[in-house]
């Protein structure tokens, strides 16, 4: 676990970075989410977040190049066929199964990346799938579940504050074991 848990640490920068291009590049395409017609976003969602949140159609989901990376672990992930995936304020959804219900499961990662910031964000994330597998680790479970909740028309009004606290309790249990071995998740 030691060395897997530095080779992530190790590529931090370089996934900063891969981001930051990311959203250079496609800056000019991001429509705000509250600007996709989809309004039931609204009753869960605030306005500011729906406004400040860019969606993004694209054919292939972008990943960071993660066996280039040193992380061969993250290659199946890779290789999923996603219908959308998230990197900070912005998401990125294929239009072909774009529906209300994808872009209320990535505004919950929105939320969580918001909550946790860019390197929390990617730690707490990549351990969770290191840990769990893609559906059980704790952040996308989550959004899955919120998603159902969603999608069945049983979930309550705004989300946030619950979307935010189960990011930090996630945080909490993740910088313990990178504690256990030696990394501090918020260098």
């Amino acid at each position: 676990m030691t060395e897997f848990l530095q080779r992530l640490d190790r590529a931090m920068p370089t996934v900063q970075r891969w981001i930051e291009e990311l959203h250079r590049q496609h800056q000019s395409g991001a429509v705000s989410a509250h600007d996709m017609g989809f309004d039931r976003l609204s009753e869960h969602y605030p306005l500011e977040l729906l406004r400040a949140s860019k969606a993004v159609a694209v054919d292939t989901i972008p990943f960071p190049p993660v066996s280039l990376l040193g992380l061969p672990e993250f290659e199946e992930m890779a290789g999923m066929d996603m219908a959308g995936i998230t990197f900070l304020d912005m998401y990125f959804f294929r239009p072909a199964v774009s529906s209300e219900g994808l872009h209320f499961h990535e505004l919950v990662h929105v939320v969580q990346w918001n909550a946790l910031g860019l390197r929390p964000f990617l730690l707490t994330y990549a351990l969770g799938i290191a840990q769990y597998g893609y559906f059980g680790s704790p952040l996308e479970a989550k959004a899955y579940e919120l998603q159902d909740q969603f999608e069945r028309r049983t979930l309550r009004s705004l989300v946030v504050k619950e979307i935010e606290d189960h990011a930090v309790n996630t945080l909490s249990t993740a910088e313990v074991t990178f504690r256990q071995y030696g990394i501090d998740m918020s260098a």
